[in-house]
């Protein structure tokens, strides 16, 4: 119930904007699997407190007091480091200082960047 709106409004419907935007940046950059580590993330953040709850209580602390959590940025840069470190995205967590800024040109495999910032995603050179 709460993981498909999370999924259906990339986490825009209940979460601060700044996170939002690490999200986005990091789907562009990465793809679909963001999304659920993002998922995953908040729900390995959580577990002790949803394994204190019902199945009400469990949806209410989704609704209510897990976007509430994530008001701090400072939170919201934990949660984007533990995304990034789930498998699949170990290259990521080294990059997240740089997330809201990318730098015009191209990267391997064809894909472009936004001119004038530092890279978004690190590729493993090969």
């Amino acid at each position: 119930m709460y993981a498909s709106q999370w999924f259906l409004t990339l986490f825009t419907a209940k979460f601060p904007l700044y996170m939002v935007f690490h999200i986005i940046d990091l789907l562009l950059c990465e793809g679909i699997s963001v999304i659920f580590n993002v998922a995953l993330g908040l729900l390995k953040t959580t577990r002790e407190d949803l394994l204190l709850t019902d199945f009400e209580g469990a949806l209410k602390f989704f609704r209510v007091q897990l976007p509430k959590r994530y008001r701090s940025e400072e939170n919201a840069k934990k949660l984007m480091e533990l995304a990034c470190s789930m498998k699949g995205g170990t290259e990521l967590a080294q990059s997240l200082p740089s997330l809201p800024s990318v730098r015009s040109g191209s990267k391997p495999g064809g894909a472009r960047q936004r001119q004038g910032r530092p890279p978004l995603c690190k590729r493993p050179s090969v």
